[in-house]
């Protein structure tokens, strides 16, 4: 297959990247940040025009590429654009090619805006309390309004990051800022190795999910072309302070769990994936038996 994959340079999109193409498939990879190398061996280019799109002629268009920041998305006009209005010209495509499938990476976010319902399945309703939820609200609503479309709801994806991921994102993991959720194992051993200490909030819930499943799912929806609405996340309803003492083991007693008050991010948004696993077969893991292994690894000797 033709698989164009927006979004290539992050942390989900380079691993499709690098999956479609060891599963033989041709692969374009999209992003303002790409760089030739980083989702080798596919393509990469940093924007694509409606008209080279006709010209390259995908099979398949997986959106990933996104701006996830919850404070970033309230703030910024750019958000809005690469969130939303830059799906345009994919859609239009898929909207004249009809063979084309589109797969859209969605977010547990879409449902932040209820206080009861989680974990929340893959047909309830949506309402957002934040602008990220909101603009990915949009783009599923874009999204379906394709005969041939899927969107793929995840959560707090987790995994463990390649040397190259480290080293762009450590002025991320030293300011302590964590923006990125892929960072939070990362971020959550060099505080504890550091500070010895760490506050966490036990009242704000999620699934967090195992990049490699996650990618796994997609695999399956690509090459067996299923439509809908998917939830690939992983089996287990977490807190962040939960999160934290699995992986720590006899130094659990270290996390100082609060009540988590915050307008931008919703206490519940736990994913309900019967249907999706129904569906796609298999099991999802928790992280935490891989990234306790991850913990202990950056921990070191710093305990």
């Amino acid at each position: 297959m033709r698989i164009l994959v927006t979004g290539c340079d992050g942390f989900i999109g380079s691993r499709i990247c690098r999956s479609c193409c060891s599963g033989g498939h041709t692969v374009l990879g999209v992003d303002p940040c790409a760089t030739q190398g980083i989702c080798y061996p596919s393509d990469v280019c940093q924007s694509l025009s409606y008209e080279e799109l006709c010209s390259w002629r995908p099979d398949k268009i997986v959106l990933c590429g996104a701006v996830k920041g919850l404070a970033k998305c309230t703030e910024s006009v750019e958000a809005l654009r690469r969130n939303v209005f830059d799906l345009e010209h994919y859609l239009q495509f898929a909207m004249n090619n009809r063979h084309t499938q589109v797969v859209f990476l969605s977010s547990d976010m879409v449902f932040g805006g209820w206080k009861v319902g989680a974990p929340f399945p893959e047909d309830h309703s949506t309402r957002a309390c934040n602008a990220y939820g909101a603009m990915k609200i949009a783009g599923e609503q874009l999204v379906l309004t394709i005969k041939n479309s899927t969107v793929v709801r995840t959560a707090l994806v987790v995994g463990r990051l390649r040397k190259d991921e480290l080293k762009r994102q450590q002025a991320e993991i030293d300011g302590r800022i964590l923006s990125n959720q892929s960072l939070f194992y990362y971020w959550l051993a060099r505080k504890i190795a550091k500070d010895n200490m760490i506050h966490l909030p036990r009242n704000v819930f999620s699934t967090p999910t195992l990049v490699d499943d996650l990618v796994e799912d997609v695999m399956k929806i690509l090459c067996k072309g299923l439509r809908g609405v998917f939830h690939s996340c992983g089996p287990r309803r977490m807190s962040r302070a939960e999160m934290a003492k699995e992986v720590l083991g006899p130094y659990a007693g270290r996390v100082f769990e609060y009540d988590a008050r915050s307008k931008l991010r919703p206490c519940d948004v736990a994913l309900n994936f019967e249907m999706t696993r129904s569906a796609l077969g298999g099991e999802n893991c928790c992280p935490s038996k891989m990234m306790r292994n991850v913990v202990w690894e950056v921990i070191g000797n710093g305990i």
